[in-house]
């Protein structure tokens, strides 16, 4: 090789070698602004993602106040319907004091029950109530029952109220019902305990506010006093129970009322022409003082007893009750008492008993169509007897069949 080629190939590679380092520098810049841009890129979003941080914990923290200020004021909503749901008849007869007691023991359970704090509402027509109670006998004057009532609703009771929704059958139901509803929709309500155990018609609204509310099923809670009916019965709501706040017993204040007879004189104690001289027990009203004593039950301030023999039925086919206890023998009681304890569902002892079932046959939850001996009906007045009447010897509800010896405790079978 000359020496002019050996410099030519020393000039290609020395061309070669700048022209690669050139390409490399320029990749090189192209990189470092590269670099450049993605460090921006890296501060602004760092910047941005703080940014989101700061707003995220704002927006938690407002979040927690919010639940805060929507639970401080949950609550327990009681509906009653008084017309048919009633009191003890022992705190009703203490006028106001006995409506301050009733209101304190209920507040208290519930309260106890739910740990939340209570609203009650009472709806019921106060003067239709006093009527009933006052022309039954339940009460002396109409004003004990009013006394009642405003002791309920004490100013020291907070957000306790005993509401007077005036004269009609359905008044009281008209006003729980849309209680109801609204209070469903309500947040802060946690729970509704609803005391109507004695109308059917409840059943009907309870399915509708369950398909349109999700939660209906989970927040209401059936409130029983008098035995629930059929239709309420087979409803699959939870269950509570305050014995010492409400009467278990039936009752309904539009019934027809009855007074008790006036007495007989002595010279007057036998029977009107035509009719036998009386062999039951319910003729003893005949020779009752001046001053009667005061009544048993809430059926005694609705029905009466007649003078000669036992009244007719009220209820919807009640048989009237027997006039007399037929005599049995020991094992013949003891068959009878197998066979009512066996029956399912249990008989109704308004129904064989008194006569006088508020509700029919499909609506009772007790049964009404079995064909009872003598025997089987004196089994079911002595398993009655084993409860104590709450009047004890001062009823005067001649159909009564509780035990009313309270000095010693009635018998188990």
């Amino acid at each position: 090789m000359t020496r002019e080629d050996y410099l030519g190939s020393l000039k290609n590679q020395f061309d070669n070698t700048v022209s690669m380092m050139a390409n490399l520098f320029k990749q090189n810049d192209q990189l470092e602004k590269d670099l450049e841009n993605s460090q921006l890129d890296y501060t602004s979003s760092m910047d941005a993602n703080r940014q989101h941080q700061r707003r995220i914990r704002e927006l938690e923290k407002k979040m927690e106040e919010q639940d805060r200020a929507l639970n401080i004021n949950n609550y327990v909503l009681v509906l009653v319907d008084g017309d048919g749901m009633i009191f003890r008849n022992d705190l009703i007869k203490e006028g106001k004091a006995g409506g301050k007691e009733a209101a304190d023991r209920l507040y208290k359970q519930v309260s106890e029950r739910t740990k939340l704090k209570p609203i009650i509402r009472v709806f019921a027509s106060v003067e239709r109530l006093a009527k009933t109670f006052t022309e039954g006998g339940l009460i002396k004057t109409s004003s004990v029952f009013r006394q009642f009532t405003v002791g309920f609703s004490d100013p020291c009771h907070e957000h306790v109220d005993f509401v007077d929704v005036g004269e009609g059958k359905e008044m009281a139901d008209e006003k729980l019902k849309s209680e109801l509803k609204w209070h469903l929709k309500n947040y802060n309500c946690s729970s509704i305990i609803l005391g109507a155990s004695h109308d059917n018609g409840y059943a009907r609204v309870l399915n509708a506010v369950t398909c349109e509310h999700e939660e209906a099923l989970r927040k209401i809670q059936l409130l029983e006093g008098p035995p629930f009916g059929r239709e309420l019965e087979n409803l699959s709501f939870k269950r509570v129970e305050f014995t010492d706040v409400f009467s278990s017993e039936k009752f309904d204040a539009f019934r027809p009322l009855q007074k008790v007879p006036a007495p007989v004189p002595a010279a007057a104690t036998g029977p009107p022409p035509g009719l036998p001289s009386p062999i039951t027990p319910h003729a003893r009203i005949a020779s009752q003082p001046s001053n009667p004593s005061p009544p048993g039950s809430y059926a005694a301030a609705v029905v009466t007893v007649s003078t000669y023999s036992p009244p007719p039925s009220i209820g919807h086919d009640s048989p009237k009750p027997a006039k007399a206890t037929t005599a049995i023998t020991e094992e013949s009681f003891k068959a009878a008492l197998r066979k009512v304890k066996q029956l399912y569902p249990k008989p109704c002892n308004n129904h064989y008993l008194k006569g006088d079932c508020l509700y029919t046959n499909l609506e009772c939850k007790f049964g009404h169509d079995y064909d009872l001996s003598a025997s089987d009906i004196q089994a079911m007045r002595r398993l009655a007897a084993t409860k104590q009447c709450n009047w004890g010897r001062e009823c005067i509800n001649e159909r009564c069949y509780y035990s009313h010896e309270w000095d010693e405790a009635p018998g188990e079978y």
